[in-house]
């Protein structure tokens, strides 16, 4: 069982093994792999070094001698807990940085049946889900009696993979008359667009720039 001195140094060790282990997992990503590794060897160091702390001080008593001074030391505690308080904002701001990474562009391609088919997708970037959705309104012909269905809104839902930049979101066609539309909705995660009636043969392509 380990007590006094051995207790404080190893738990002084391991702490700096701890500390140096979470300042490598928040920095992981960065392109200072060097870094980042180095990180990573002192923790393991460490690690291993207050685990083992009962057999190497038996190796060099002078060096155990100046481990017991720093780990006794309440600066040397001090320092240690400064360290994880910029690793905690570190990792508080990577995190933050990371959430508002987003992608320069996105863009799908429809192409357009003209009744009440879905359109099909010919090509997109970053696009995860999307859909397309119809109101129709069913009213009954006076002189024959059939009900014939009007489609007076096409919704147009789309959701992106990554976030994408906001920006303007553009609407255009090939080869067809674009029908009079509005973004109701355009942030990082989606997009809703509404066109009056009917969407036209032909190939729409939206892109956020």
């Amino acid at each position: 069982m380990l007590s006094g001195d051995d207790l404080t140094i190893v738990l002084f060790l391991v702490g700096l093994a701890a500390t140096f282990g979470l300042a490598a997992m928040s920095l992981a990503g960065w392109k200072h792999k060097a870094l980042i590794a180095l990180l990573f060897t002192l923790a393991g160091a460490f690690a291993i070094g207050g685990v083992s702390w009962p057999w190497l001080k038996l190796i060099s008593p002078s060096a155990t001698i100046v481990v017991q001074e720093i780990a006794k030391s309440p600066v040397s505690w001090f320092c240690v807990l400064i360290f994880g308080i910029i690793i905690a904002l570190l990792a508080s701001k990577a995190h933050v940085i990371k959430q508002h990474v987003a992608e320069e562009s996105s863009s799908i391609d429809l192409m357009w049946h003209g009744d009440t088919r879905p359109p099909d997708m010919k090509s997109s970037v970053n696009i995860f889900r999307w859909y397309s959705l119809l109101t129709i309104i069913a009213t009954p012909n006076k002189e024959s009696g059939i009900i014939e269905q009007n489609i007076i809104m096409t919704t147009l839902l789309i959701t992106f993979d990554k976030q994408t930049k906001v920006g303007t979101l553009k609407v255009t066609g090939e080869n067809m008359i674009i029908p009079q539309h509005e973004v109701k909705e355009f942030n990082q995660r989606y997009a809703i667009i509404v066109f009056t009636g009917v969407v036209p043969v032909g190939t729409t392509k939206i892109i956020s720039i």
